[in-house]
């Protein structure tokens, strides 16, 4: 299912609006958050004289864990060592990953639906919505996002191999980050297999199904055999210690207890419980204790959000009778529907498998990041079904009233869940300068 680009005045709308979420959403207080917990200790910095060894940034083993998500590891220390007086710029480093996932992730569902609609809607409400604020604001999770990140690319590499758009070679280029990925965080690197069922979505009907079957098992398969190899890596390097302390692999007898516990932290994680209300609460004092900002803010949003209106109720798929040239790809046909959404749903299952076969493990956050960027395509794909129907399509006035009653719930939607992130900065921003008075105090 490839594209023709579109119009100018089509692409600015969605880039204002993209713009405009992301800075409310990630960066609203401009980065002034802080650090937390962990990225006190993630650095090499000598206490006494501020200095530090460039050698230390690529060879300290703070757990003892060998080839424990080593990317990951000396990212965060050497991010927090180098910057360790400018919070601003890591958060702004944070953020922009965010930024740039959504933004992938938004390309990757253009390549999924026949509708500009749907795309649209999986990727800004991954972009504000805030059940995985700890990836966007920590530095200590930066292999999530990243992990992330390097996913989604592997994922259009697949997609544009599926559109003959890039040759085998260039497919192979993309192997280092397919098997690196458990280097940054093993969730990515779980979800990974999933890829497969991208590349079985884009791939042309025209292609032999055991053509496209042989090509989607050799992508899950080198999927597969690199987080063995990871595996096998850990196991061989970690300490005695640390393979013997709390958070270990769970016995069989534990699993059914433990995948309870995970799903039932997920979905109080995914569902925003003792959570919304309070971060809706702290958002709309934030915004009006900036005043000027945010009426500044809200008038360009406003005016982004019009334009992104206009370019929404005209927007209409291909293949519908007397359609503008927007897309050039037709529907999809009933089994790439099928592992589009299938996609999406095997990555939030495949991601909560770190989590659930580790004891101990609490699910934070941080864990439900990647899992909601599952959801959000299996939403947008079960969405393009009725936007690219003909009747959406052809049905002046029943298209446009599907498209505008959307466009209602969509646009409130976004503002809440900005307006939630800003709660989570304004909490991060307040902890911060409470810890830096009672640091103060101590002097």
């Amino acid at each position: 299912m490839n594209h023709v680009p579109e119009d100018r005045q089509a692409r600015a709308a969605r880039a204002a609006v993209f713009a405009l979420l992301w800075f409310i959403a990630s960066f609203y207080f401009l980065g002034d958050l802080g650090k937390w917990t962990d990225d006190w200790m993630f650095h090499v910095r000598d206490p006494a004289t501020g200095g530090f060894h460039w050698r230390d940034l690529f060879t300290l083993d703070p757990w003892n864990a060998g080839f424990w998500r080593p990317f990951h590891i000396h990212a965060a220390i050497a991010l927090r060592t180098l910057l360790w007086s400018h919070d601003g710029a890591i958060h702004l480093i944070l953020a922009l990953l965010h930024g740039l996932n959504a933004w992938l992730l938004w390309s990757v569902l253009r390549r999924l639906c026949a509708s500009p609609q749907a795309p649209a809607i999986g990727a800004l409400l991954f972009l504000v919505y805030p059940a995985g604020h700890e990836a966007i604001f920590w530095l200590s999770t930066i292999g999530t996002t990243v992990g992330v990140s390097w996913f989604l690319f592997c994922t259009l590499a697949a997609q544009r191999f599926a559109a003959h758009e890039i040759t085998r070679r260039g497919l192979l280029l993309h192997l280092p980050l397919l098997f690196t990925l458990a280097w940054w965080y093993e969730q990515p690197a779980a979800a990974a297999p999933a890829i497969a069922l991208a590349y079985l979505a884009c791939a042309p009907a025209a292609t032999p199904m055991p053509k496209r079957l042989g090509a989607a098992a050799a992508i899950a398969a080198g999927a597969l055999i690199a987080g063995i190899l990871y595996a096998g890596l850990l196991m061989a390097t970690i300490s005695p210690q640390a393979r013997g302390g709390t958070q270990t692999i769970i016995k069989s007898n534990e699993f059914v207890p433990q995948l309870e516990l995970i799903f039932t932290q997920a979905w109080r994680k995914v569902s925003l419980a003792n959570f919304a209300a309070g971060a809706l609460k702290e958002g709309w004092w934030a915004v009006r204790s900036r005043p000027i900002e945010a009426v500044v803010v809200a008038v360009y949003l406003v005016v982004a959000f019009y334009a992104f209106g206009r370019w929404w109720m005209r927007s209409t798929n291909a293949c519908a009778p007397d359609a503008p040239a927007i897309y050039s790809a037709c529907s999809p046909t009933p089994f790439q529907r099928l592992c589009g959404l299938g996609f999406g749903l095997c990555i939030f299952a495949a991601s909560m498998v770190p989590a659930v076969a580790v004891h101990n493990q609490w699910f934070a956050s941080r864990l439900a990041y990647l899992p909601m960027l599952g959801l959000f395509v299996a939403l947008a794909v079960a969405l393009d079904i009725p936007f690219a129907a003909p009747w959406a399509q052809s049905h002046r006035t029943l298209g446009r009233a599907w498209r505008g009653v959307c466009l209602g719930v969509l646009l409130p939607a976004l503002a809440c869940g900005a307006i939630m992130l800003v709660g989570v900065q304004s909490a991060w921003h307040k902890r911060s300068a409470f810890d830096n008075r009672i640091a103060g105090s101590l002097r």
